[in-house]
């Protein structure tokens, strides 16, 4: 299809709005595909990209993979933010989640969402078995996916009763269950850098919790929490300093209240409201360029 002639045609100005890059991300996956679907997947998606008035992705990494393909005058920045409005931090002796669950005590390291094959689990599992005999930590996994299972045979395999697994929760609660963790882990393959941007970072720091991304340090994510120091960067494969950042985050209080209130912050400076507010000046920029 002609995207140029179909927007003419209607009288619609073309403006994609890229979450994940694919197909790229299938390739990264190494989903196979025949060679030749993935040289027409790859240049229909490009014409798609040209042919558009703008691309807005939601990471600089992003940006950088679709200017190779437009013109950087054809991309822009605009990240995404927490999901809900009414997300906000609940107090760890107010959050019935924590009581009904068991964690009044503990300091709990969350993991909240897809557990998909973009993630990695198997240095969190070993990092868990580190800090099995440290009976005030815990770990607690909320959703599901193509990797719950592995991740359940993993905590198995290593006898770990300090990891609990729940199904996903009512979203109607979702302020409870994201604040009933001390430390929320993002993770994300290296290789898949620039292609997605983790969305359980904006849920996170949403509710004032800080940010273990797991995942190449020099990542989306991982310079969003360096830029703002709002949590800690481990690299995919070093469970030990995943565990010590973890024994750290739990004993050093003055430290981890200064990280919560920069999450904040952050929560604050690429939320919602500053992500519409771009969205309008984009739109009305556009607007009068085809005016």
């Amino acid at each position: 299809m002609n995207f140029r002639a179909a927007a003419s045609v209607r009288r619609v100005t073309v403006v994609n709005w890229l979450q994940d890059l694919f197909p790229e991300v299938a390739f990264a996956m190494r989903i196979r595909l025949p060679s030749l679907l993935r040289t027409l997947l790859t240049k229909a998606r490009n014409v798609a990209l040209r042919q558009a008035r703008m691309n807005v992705v939601i990471g600089s990494l992003m940006a950088h993979h679709v200017s190779q393909v437009t013109t950087a005058s054809q991309v822009r920045v605009i990240h995404n933010w927490a999901p809900f409005d009414d997300l906000h931090p609940v107090a760890r002796h107010d959050n019935p989640v924590r009581r009904a669950w068991g964690f009044a005590d503990k300091f709990v390291i969350g993991y909240s969402g897809n557990l998909g094959r973009a993630h990695e689990f198997d240095t969190i599992m070993a990092a868990a078995h580190e800090l099995r005999e440290h009976k005030q930590i815990a770990f607690l996994i909320i959703g599901d996916g193509p990797q719950r299972q592995h991740a359940e045979a993993a905590a198995a395999k290593l006898r770990l009763s300090n990891v609990t697994f729940k199904p996903f929760q009512p979203a109607t609660r979702l302020s409870e269950t994201l604040s009933a963790a001390d430390v929320h882990i993002v993770t994300l393959r290296p290789e898949l850098e620039g292609l997605i941007v983790p969305s359980k970072f904006y849920g996170a720091v949403a509710v004032g919790r800080p940010v273990v991304f797991l995942g190449d340090p020099d990542g989306e994510i991982a310079q969003v929490v360096h830029q703002h120091d709002c949590g800690v960067n481990i690299r995919i494969g070093d469970p030990a300093s995943l565990a010590e950042a973890i024994r750290t985050l739990s004993s050093e209080r003055d430290r981890y209240a200064e990280l919560q209130k920069n999450a904040l912050y952050v929560s604050c400076t690429l939320g919602r409201q500053r992500g519409l507010s771009q969205w309008v000046a984009l739109l009305s920029e556009v607007q009068r360029q085809d005016a």
